[in-house]
């Protein structure tokens, strides 16, 4: 990936070390908390107004500054350089290249320091930057807010009201209520003294300052699915659900590709140079009309010449945010009975969301804190410290959704490791996933985490031994250990110390705690009674409905997946789960979960970018999740009368006919893959299990879970339950592009030559039902990804071919039904 060094810049080493806010105790004496932002935005004006207007003069410092947004934002990826680090243990040398911790024990911890470098620094701009623009005459009173002021975070896990059957104003109530207070207005009017006037909201969105692109401070593109590129590079602004699918015309990491400049001028149009170039014509024209094509012979290719403005711009739908966070896509789709105790049984029970029963069943569960904290990793349960099934829950997994969330389909920045944390959101989302580490720590503070080792790499991620010869035996490598005392680079306590886990282990010595856990005259163990009780009364709406028809006792349904999270060499993915409802699949109106595993690749261009990636990848690490479907058992009995949904057995047969799996790219392509052979070595096994579950009518009384049963007859390799749709890209386990698969079930390459005749003979995935898929998929694969109805133009147009050419015209659907918003959106 090449970016012209003229526009890139290394900021340089400063002695600045994260010691958190400073000053401050509220009106009890107690250190600040960081609030909920609605809270923030209803009770305490004048910190939100503070909080917005330092966010925006933040925003507007030079992105080579140290101490910039840009620059403290990069620490989490791109640019992928060294942020504040001594000369002589400069990131890149020996071991160690880029930051990431993800899917390991470091995960939470590391993440921890990270927020307290934001709020430092955003209070930091309080200080410097509003604070003398104040009259004297109020200035104490300013000063006394910042020293109070304390970063918010937005709760997204708490559920919000269906919106079947409400009106637009009532939809956009709900919505509002529920995203990050104006996050939808483009500006915000500030009424500090000294600096009123309008602002551009910085909740909004992120723009590169003076007019620039990431690009010209380092960032790059990313290869998010074979073979295109998305062009973060050329962007200036962030996207969030942007509504198409974006590409690059020209692969970087092509050292003899014929060009090396910029691609787009300031105004976002492609240079001059750029349109003569030989590169231009073989890989703009080549692209459009070959590879493209290939989807469907019959697509028109349109001028996209306006497209580069508003990719580089940002295109910001919060409304797709709201949507992509609730529980079903049916949500305002009537019971398949159409009876009318149906349609009050289906309002009745569907009040949660995505989000709320899993962080619900992550306190509830008996875990350690390894398994809390990663998701990396499938533990040793031999010694019978954990319950059976209980462990693939966890805080980072639970993480890894909300990035895909707010990100959504076709690229958005969140959804995105190199560059999610560019997005205000990014910061308010980890400021909750810190406000469940805290929590969760102060129901277990013995729990921690102890001294280990992982196979060391070198910088090309080939293991390596004592001397650093070159070994194939990850038992013959050397060792690499990670514990509480690793060092949290580039984290500081002073000029001669790193943080490290055991440094951050208690979260008020950083000056900051959360509401949940200021004392206010309490003793911990009431405390402790008060954050069992908001987790019962908040993240279960299942719960609430149990007893409040007198039952305590129930079954519990869970999904359990095992998956190595590198399979396509880093490009991320998700896998949904769906629910056939009738004699067809319909994908657009039946999914039911899914899970994301937020990677990214280690190498890029030839060049190792994250170390942890490449060690992560080269051991083939399984990770795992879990997708509770226990709440959506009253559904299952519209859709079979007679299933009882207390017998196992019943729900296991039911579930067997009916349930299935797609694969998608970030960028709403589906995806088919080369699988193992059903062994327990499968890159991804799915099993769908079940126990039973007492729930205390006592809110201050944790749930209890028992040990999970697996249903023979539904665990194995996801090949089981996979069906791959048209249109699908086929994927090697190297993440390379084999091809894409026709509507007539070929896999043919990008000029239209048949590779296979059989997805099964190439993949092993016998792909069931494959005419339903050609049925459903004539509408628009974007509208599948994201499972909501809506009414968007298909990306793909209609699937063609001899035998389905009566049933899909060239045009495309775009999705069936107005979708929850309807055509323009709700703000």
């Amino acid at each position: 990936m090449k970016i012209n060094n003229k526009y890139t810049t290394t900021p340089r080493h400063e002695e600045y070390y994260v010691k958190g806010a400073t000053g401050g105790k509220d009106p009890n004496g107690e250190i600040p908390a960081r609030r909920n932002i609605h809270d923030l935005y209803k009770s305490y004006p004048n910190q939100w107004q503070l909080y917005l207007l330092a966010l925006r003069k933040w925003y507007d410092q030079p992105a080579d500054q140290l101490k910039s947004y840009f620059q403290i934002a990069g620490i989490h990826g791109m640019p992928y350089r060294p942020w504040n680090e001594d000369p002589t243990q400069k990131i890149g040398s020996g071991q160690t290249i880029g930051y990431c911790t993800h899917t390991t024990v470091l995960f939470p911890s590391w993440h921890r320091p990270y927020l307290v470098l934001y709020e430092q620094r955003m209070q930091e701009v309080m200080r410097e930057s509003i604070l003398p623009g104040i009259p004297a005459s109020e200035r104490d009173k300013w000063e006394k807010e910042i020293d109070l002021f304390r970063i918010p975070y937005w709760d997204w896990a708490k559920p919000t009201p269906p919106v079947g059957g409400m009106s637009k104003e009532e939809e956009r109530k709900v919505a509002q209520a529920w995203l990050p207070p104006s996050s939808w207005k483009q500006t915000v009017d500030i009424t500090i003294p000294g600096h009123q006037g309008s602002i551009d909201n910085p909740l909004y969105t992120f723009v590169v300052p003076g007019g620039k692109r990431m690009a010209d401070y380092g960032v790059g593109n990313i290869k998010t699915d074979d073979p295109d590129f998305v062009p973060y590079g050329e962007s200036a602004g962030l996207s969030r659900c942007p509504e198409y699918k974006y590409f690059n015309r020209v692969t970087y990491d092509d050292p003899d590709d014929g060009y090396d400049g910029p691609q787009f001028t300031a105004q976002g149009e492609e240079t001059k140079e750029y349109k003569e170039s030989q590169q231009y014509k073989k890989e703009h024209q080549d692209y459009l009309t070959k590879y493209l094509a290939t989807l469907d012979p019959k697509r028109e290719v349109k001028d996209t010449a306006d497209w580069p403005k508003k990719w580089r711009d940002g295109e910001i739908r919060n409304e797709m945010v709201y949507t992509y966070f609730q529980t079903l896509p049916w949500a305002t789709l009537l019971p398949p009975t159409n009876k009318k105790e149906d349609q009050e049984k289906f309002t009745k029970f569907n009040k949660n969301h995505r989000a709320a029963e899993n962080i619900y069943r992550l306190f509830s569960y008996t875990a350690n804190y390894d398994n809390f904290a990663t998701a990396g990793g499938i533990p040793d349960i031999s010694g019978g410290k954990l319950p059976e099934g209980q462990w693939y829950q966890s805080l980072e997994q639970i993480h890894n959704s909300v990035h895909w969330w707010v990100g959504g389909v076709n690229n958005g920045h969140m959804a995105q490791v190199p560059v999610a944390s560019f997005d205000p959101f990014f910061w308010l989302h980890h400021a909750n996933i810190e406000r469940f580490y805290c929590l969760w720590q102060f129901l277990h503070p013995e729990e921690w985490f102890v001294k280990r080792h992982e196979p060391m790499a070198d910088t090309t991620g080939a293991l390596i031994d004592e001397q650093g010869n070159h070994v194939q035996d990850k038992e013959k490598a050397a060792k690499r250990w990670i514990g509480p005392e690793t060092e949290l680079h580039p984290f500081k306590k002073d000029a001669t110390t790193y943080l490290t886990s055991d440094l951050v282990r208690h979260h008020n010595n950083f000056n900051y705690t959360y509401p949940e856990l200021q004392k206010r005259g309490r003793s911990d163990g009431q405390i402790k009674q008060d954050v069992w009780a908001e987790i019962n009364e908040t993240y279960s709406p299942y719960r609430k409905e149990l007893l409040g028809n007198d039952r305590d006792e129930d079954m519990e349904v869970v999904v359990n997946i095992e998956y190595n999270k590198y399979l396509f060499h880093g490009k991320p993915y998700a896998i949904k789960l769906y629910l056939m409802r009738g004699d067809k699949k319909d994908p657009s109106n039946e999914e039911i979960s899914e899970m994301f595993n937020f990677s990214a690749p280690g190498v890029v261009a030839g060049k190792v970018v994250c170390s942890n990636c490449v060690r992560q990848e080269q051991s083939e690490m399984k990770c795992r999740a879990q997708m509770t479907i226990t709440h959506l058992k009253p559904y299952f009995q519209m859709i079979d009368p007679r299933l009882n949904i207390n017998d196992g057995k019943a729900i296991e047969t039911f579930l067997k006919k009916r349930l299935y799996s797609i694969i998608w790219a970030t960028s709403g392509r589906p995806l088919g893959c080369q699988l193992g052979d059903n062994s327990e070595k499968d890159p991804i096994r799915i099993s769908v299990a079940a126990t039973t579950a007492t729930y205390n009518k006592d809110p201050t009384k944790q749930t209890t879970f028992n040990p999970f049963k697996t249903f023979e007859s539904l665990a194995g390799s996801i090949a089981d339950l996979l069906v791959v749709p048209p249109g699908a890209l086929i994927l090697s386990v190297t993440g390379s592009a084999i091809g894409v698969l026709n509507a007539s079930g070929e896999v043919v390459d990008f000029t239209g030559k048949i590779v296979s005749k059989s997805l099964g003979d190439l993949t092993g995935i016998v792909n069931k039902d494959f005419g339903d898929m050609v049925e459903a998929f004539g509408g628009s694969l974007t509208t599948l990804a994201t499972g909501v109805t809506g009414g968007t133009a298909g990306i793909l147009g209609g699937i063609t071919s001899a035998d389905s050419s009566k049933k899909n015209d060239d045009k495309g659907s775009g999705g069936r039904g107005g979708g929850i918003f309807g055509g323009g959106g709700l703000f």
